[in-house]
């Protein structure tokens, strides 16, 4: 079985990759390379940008998968190009920008203005999905909503999960990095919104991995569904910083 993993350098790619590998998988990694990772010797490298639909089409030109993880990139772009090549997707975008009204994630400060949505039904509803809120959170909703119709069309069997905050080794963002300087720069007071009560959604990077595994060893489980995952119980702003404390 052969699989394709777009991305693989990140948080939960690297733990992806591995758990592959246990599985049996031949493994071709593809990135634009930016992040080095000392991958198993047996795992092909592939290097183009998944940003650009010329670049990742010139890349699998007469290359076929069993399997594709679309863990970076822009995913509708990914979804077109796979299609014919794969019978099999599972993709990865943030949870973040879905919700209508929740974060105009364009605005300057988008975490000082987070709100209740104002429209309190059902994300798939068409109110929820009116544009006119947030251009990033319509374009969010849209590559889920390619990758979807990609499956409904029987170009393959999609899963798609909605990332939280993604924290732990090889975390990019690194957004635990913030208090652990903090910290070792012995700057004791924390200035935080609201009293610190915020919940965010956040997943430990190998968890959030284990959960798409999940999806790869469950096929037709997971066939066609849109996942948000995280970690089972989320903690306020608060609590995140007294825990890195």
């Amino acid at each position: 079985m052969k699989v394709l993993v777009i991305g693989g350098a990140g948080s939960t790619g690297v733990p992806i990759v591995d758990g592959l590998l246990r599985r049996g998988y031949e493994v071709t990694v593809l990135n634009r390379g930016v992040h080095p990772v000392n991958f198993p010797s047996e795992v092909e490298r592939i290097y183009a940008d998944p940003h650009w639909r010329e670049n990742l089409t010139e890349a699998l030109e007469g290359r076929s998968f069993d399997l594709v993880m679309a863990l970076y990139g822009r995913l509708r772009l990914i979804a077109e190009v796979v299609k014919g090549k794969t019978s099999r997707l599972v993709s990865v975008g943030g949870a973040l920008a879905t919700y209508k009204g929740w974060m105009t994630v364009t605005h300057e400060n988008p975490f000082g203005i987070m709100e209740e949505s104002p429209v309190p039904v059902d994300e798939a509803h068409f109110l929820a999905r009116a544009p006119g809120v947030d251009r990033f959170s319509e374009q969010v909703r849209l590559s889920e909503d390619v990758v979807m119709q990609a499956h409904r069309s029987g170009y393959y069997n999609a899963t798609h999960f909605r990332y939280p905050i993604v924290y732990g080794p090889r975390s990019i963002g690194c957004p635990e990095w913030q208090m652990i300087r903090r910290s070792r720069d012995r700057r004791k007071q924390v200035i935080v919104p609201g009293g610190g009560v915020a919940l965010l959604s956040r997943g430990y990077c190998d968890n959030l991995a284990h959960g798409l595994l999940l999806a790869v060893d469950n096929p037709t489980a997971s066939a066609g569904q849109i996942y948000n995952i995280s970690d089972e119980k989320p903690i306020a702003v608060r609590e995140w910083i007294e825990a890195l404390s």
